[in-house]
């Protein structure tokens, strides 16, 4: 038997699984990942 698991959507083609937890760096994380490698996160990002 197959369990099937939701995934949310964190943005634009980007989803993430429920039981993961959450951390301080998702938004910077969620931005890097949308990029797909086209861009950087500046140092004056605010984390």
């Amino acid at each position: 038997m197959t369990r099937w698991t939701t995934f949310f959507s964190a943005g634009h083609g980007v989803y993430r699984l429920p039981s993961l937890p959450y951390d301080r760096f998702d938004k910077f994380i969620l931005g890097r990942l949308w990029a797909a490698g086209r861009g950087v996160i500046s140092h004056d990002s605010g984390c």
